[in-house]
């Protein structure tokens, strides 16, 4: 849907017909490519919505990195440490290093490590802590209490508590008046505590509509403890954070693009980085936004969405660029006719002795079996959708073996494999097995899962 709606805004800004200034890219563009050699993601409403995959993403990504080009993935979630961020990446099926991954709470670690800040009040999920402690910062918090909070209560603790150096406000779906009050206490205790926040995000764009960001509590905590605005923003578009990205690593500005979905944080990072700005339409910023930027701004370039960077055919169900009697043109033409329910279509893909190998022990399915289920299945319009990150192959003859990295939106990163013969002069799928890869250091503990269910 959010696809859907960013193509339907470029293309009435398209039809305009009016001066942007900014190119817009509504295809693979070669000489785009050509000209970078470093893209710097953001996450959220550009590789995926919530914790859904956008369509598109993993395949224009997979495709950056078959080029050559660099992919980092900078996010104003403090929510998440570098490590958790690579993981949760990694299930959406887009393959991430923890050195690859700059979250706003490792940027505000680094920046309170720098300024010496030994003990800090961290309003904030886990993964600000995490980075935190890793720096060396000690990390206090208001922890768990059933007790109701009163105004005898705040005086009781406006007396107690030992100081801290700073006070630092990340994203936190827990807090509640009496973390506020607590993080309030410290910033009037001494003045020379440092009110830092991890970024500026006054909102998420969740469905269409406003969720509240951490910049409404940052404001909140600023109104009650009378400080006024922070004295450190760590995340995008922190001076401090543009200058760390293009030293750290080792980035030519003039070959790197900032990738995001907002003009605030995203466009203005590319602006103080020195580099070229491509908003997406899949996340906060709109078309109106985009129409309504001024000449001499930060966005280069715009697009609808991250998968027109792989060029047609990135969109899961789009038809295939690859000739029909070939793997690519065969397996492309399987995935589209189950992501558009067309039974007809994609049996017609398959051998008269095709075999389904599923995820679950007891899905070997012969061809009559799995017809039965495509059918009852798809006549209801449920088709399924696996976006192809990469593919191998190797022909013996008339035999081809062939293995796919997918991610699809409920199961993350999947695989397949499978064999293709000639029938009737043509290429079918004699056998396609689906599985879900599981990380080596889980495997033991799902092996016990599943014996506990036999």
């Amino acid at each position: 849907m959010a696809i859907q709606r960013a193509r339907a805004g470029l293309d009435e800004l398209l039809a305009a017909k009016r001066a942007l200034p900014f190119q817009v890219l509504t295809g693979g563009d070669a000489a785009f490519l050509e000209r970078h050699d470093a893209f710097v993601f953001d996450c959220d409403g550009v590789l995926y919505s919530g914790s859904e995959l956008l369509d598109g993403a993993a395949a224009a990504v997979a495709a950056l990195r078959s080029a050559g080009k660099r992919c980092l993935f900078v996010t104003n979630n403090s929510g998440k440490s570098r490590l958790t961020m690579a993981v949760k990446l990694g299930a959406l099926g887009l393959a991430a290093t923890p050195e690859e991954c700059v979250p706003a709470s490792f940027a505000t670690a680094a920046a309170l490590a720098a300024r010496g800040v030994t003990r800090a009040f961290v309003v904030g999920a886990d993964g600000l802590s995490e980075e935190l402690e890793l720096a060396g910062v000690e990390v206090l918090k208001a922890g768990a209490t059933t007790e109701p909070f009163s105004e005898a209560a705040f005086e009781r603790v406006a007396l107690e508590g030992e100081p801290v150096g700073a006070v630092v406000v990340g994203m936190d779906a827990t807090c509640d008046l009496r973390t506020l009050a607590l993080a309030s206490l410290h910033l009037q205790r001494d003045e020379r505590c440092l009110f830092a926040s991890t970024n500026p995000d006054a909102f998420d764009v969740v469905g269409g509509r406003r969720m509240p960001g951490n910049g409404a509590l940052v404001a909140a905590l600023a109104t009650a403890s009378g400080r006024g605005a922070p004295d450190l923003t760590c995340g995008k578009p922190a001076p401090a954070l543009a200058e760390s990205l293009v030293s750290t690593f080792g980035l030519d500005p003039a070959r790197t693009v900032v990738v995001g979905d907002r003009v605030d944080t995203d466009m203005a990072l590319a602006s103080r980085m020195g580099c070229a700005g491509l908003l997406v339409l899949t996340g906060c910023a709109t078309a109106a936004d985009a129409a309504a930027l001024a000449p001499g701004c930060a966005t280069t370039f715009v697009t609808s969405h991250l998968g027109a960077l792989a060029g047609p055919g990135a969109l899961v169900g789009e038809p295939s660029t690859a000739a029909p009697d070939t793997v690519d043109g065969v397996l492309d033409a399987l995935h589209a006719a189950a992501a558009r329910a067309d039974a007809d279509a994609y049996l017609d893909l398959v051998s008269s002795d095709f075999v389904f190998l599923g995820t679950d022990a007891a899905e070997r399915w012969d061809r009559a079996a799995f017809e039965a289920y495509a059918r009852g299945r798809f006549e209801k319009g449920n088709g399924w959708a696996y976006e192809v990150v990469s593919r191998r192959s190797t022909a013996r003859g008339d035999v081809v073996f062939f293995d796919e990295d997918l991610a699809n939106a409920n199961l993350g990163a999947c695989r397949s494999t499978g064999v293709l013969v000639r029938d009737g002069g043509g290429l079918k799928v004699a056998q396609y097995s689906l599985s879900v890869p599981i990380p080596n250091a889980l495997c033991l503990d799902v092996v016990r899962q599943i014996r506990a269910r036999d």
